[in-house]
């Protein structure tokens, strides 16, 4: 099993906790404030679920873009409408943002990468091709947009941290 699909994996045993114990709560007594936090972790759940039919190289991208979705209604379950029905819902939210920030971590470490690669089709529909620019693309291949995060730059390519990287001008 690939490190990135063992990382995915404590992800989705994480929230089947948070999930469970929301059914728990549910099936106990089925108030608003318990059925708001089934739905919130069962969604979250599932969405951590999906993550595994991705290409590895689109794993460490849809984390941050989990952690970001979870952040937003962490603070909107708890600050934007707040009280009793909805802070349940907003920790189950905050108990996905903080898997989804580990896995995120975890990635880092392995040295994979979060990146958004440009396709030829958004780059034509972006620019006017003209012959000169057509000769060009056909000398050389697109290149892949990188992400700086923290102090380390992230390749396109989710290759181990292990093996040696060429330093680039």
């Amino acid at each position: 099993m690939d490190s990135v699909d063992r990382i995915v994996d404590h992800v989705i045993r994480r929230l089947q906790g948070v999930k469970d114990g929301a059914q728990h709560w549910n099936d106990n007594e089925s108030t608003r404030r318990n059925m708001l936090a089934l739905q919130a972790s069962n969604n979250n759940l599932n969405e951590a679920r999906e993550i595994k039919m991705l290409a590895n190289s689109q794993i460490p991208n849809k984390l941050q873009e989990r952690y970001n979705h979870c952040k937003y209604w962490e603070n909107q379950f708890n600050e934007g409408w707040g009280g009793h029905d909805n802070t349940y819902a907003g920790w189950c939210h905050k108990e996905a943002k903080d898997a989804y920030y580990d896995a995120i971590l975890e990635c880092k470490a392995l040295g994979e990468t979060v990146t958004r690669v440009l396709t030829l089709g958004w780059f034509l529909s972006s620019k006017t091709l003209t012959p000169a620019r057509e000769k060009t693309l056909s000398r050389r291949p697109l290149l892949s947009s990188r992400v700086t995060l923290g102090k380390r730059m992230w390749r396109a390519n989710c290759t181990p941290r292990s093996q040696p990287r060429s330093r680039q001008a």
